[in-house]
């Protein structure tokens, strides 16, 4: 519920999946990547079908549907390939959707070998099994999304603009630009500490320093500072 949380503000949607494990004695709840699943729409904007791709290995897929998997799969492990992931999918539909019997029940849960073109299971159920929370949805569309990440990108991106800006002047503040004058410095510009720098001799400083740094403002970087503060508790808002 964490992963569903950012998810939720980031996106404006989470997939939450709960059932129970294959010997029926420990709930499994687990949160999917938006990336590999997707879902439709009935008549009545409620969700009736939900498809996830799925990566497990053969020895996760002889695990949990035994006999049914395909032969090709089987092959793996007796070559002692137990870890090689086969692509499968699973998908959770409306009964009415599929065309076997439901046996009165509202959904059908389908584990499909996408690789082989093989279905290892088809089991009506009660369970829905997928919670899939919708922030702000459009007409016409499933899937939803969030307006505070829509609210919070432009003030992020000037957040960032702003720290740019005062980091570069906090710089030129404690490390100014130099003014030096030509032959009269004899030397690398020596400007960190316990540094030295040589300036010729003859030089006459009634001219004008050989090496001054150049007059920086600072005066601008509270208030700087403070339009940073206020994005930031704008986006927090």
């Amino acid at each position: 519920t964490k992963t569903g949380d950012h998810d939720f503000a980031a996106f404006g949607q989470a997939v939450l999946h709960n059932r129970l494990n294959k010997d029926g004695d420990r709930l499994l709840y687990r949160c999917y990547h938006l990336r590999d699943c997707a879902w439709m729409e009935d008549e009545n904007g409620e969700i009736c079908a939900v498809f996830r791709k799925w990566k497990p290995g053969a020895r996760s897929m002889k695990r949990l549907f035994g006999t049914k998997i395909h032969h090709s799969v089987e092959q793996l492990l007796t070559q002692n390939k137990p870890f090689e992931e086969v692509e499968c999918m699973h998908m959770l539909v409306a009964a009415d959707m599929w065309d076997g019997d439901a046996k009165g029940m509202p959904w059908v849960s389908i584990h499909y070998d996408v690789q082989h073109t093989h279905a290892m299971e088809e089991q009506p159920q009660w369970h829905k099994e997928y919670v899939i929370p919708r922030w702000f949805t459009i007409d016409g569309s499933q899937y939803s999304y969030s307006p505070a990440t829509t609210a919070a990108l432009p003030e992020a991106r000037l957040i960032q603009a702003m720290t740019y800006t005062l980091l570069e002047a906090g710089e030129k503040t404690t490390n100014p630009p130099m003014v030096a004058t030509i032959d009269a410095v004899r030397s690398d510009m020596a400007i960190y500490a316990g540094g030295t720098t040589w300036i010729d001799r003859d030089y006459d400083e009634r001219m004008g320093d050989a090496l001054r740094s150049m007059n920086i403002d600072s005066h601008g970087m509270p208030i700087g500072i403070e339009m940073q503060q206020d994005s930031r508790a704008l986006i927090k808002e």
